[in-house]
């Protein structure tokens, strides 16, 4: 069950335009599953589970009653989107999902970089 469910995940993350690696970690920050290679899933999945738990700490700082729904960090290369939830932490690399764009505000420099972090 759980393995459909995570297959079913990569599949639509794989599905959206531009897309060409996907990664599902865990709350912990361990790779589930991968379209991508071992060692770029492991970097990113450090990387994301690192913004996503800080951001969540200062959002608590901020007003403890509150919940991290959804985070958006942007550079002029990538762009990072990140969604906790409750069940998996699910990383979506848009610039591992290849697009070529040029700098469109929030796209990224002629790659589309995306992390959608679903959290335990």
């Amino acid at each position: 069950m759980v393995s459909e469910v995570i297959e079913d995940m990569l599949k639509r993350m794989q599905s959206h335009p531009g897309v060409i690696g996907s990664v599902i970690i865990n709350k912990e920050g361990q790779v589930i599953k991968s379209t991508l290679d071992n060692t770029t899933s492991l970097q990113y999945a450090s990387l994301a589970t690192r913004v996503c738990d800080s951001s969540v700490d200062a959002l608590r700082n901020i007003d403890p009653t509150n919940d991290l729904t959804f985070l958006r960090v942007r550079s002029k290369k990538h762009e990072i989107l990140i969604a906790p939830g409750k069940k998996f932490k699910n990383s979506k690399w848009e610039s591992l999902r290849l697009t070529m764009r040029r700098n469109l505000l929030w796209k990224i420099f002629q790659i589309k970089f995306k992390i959608e972090c679903i959290l335990c």
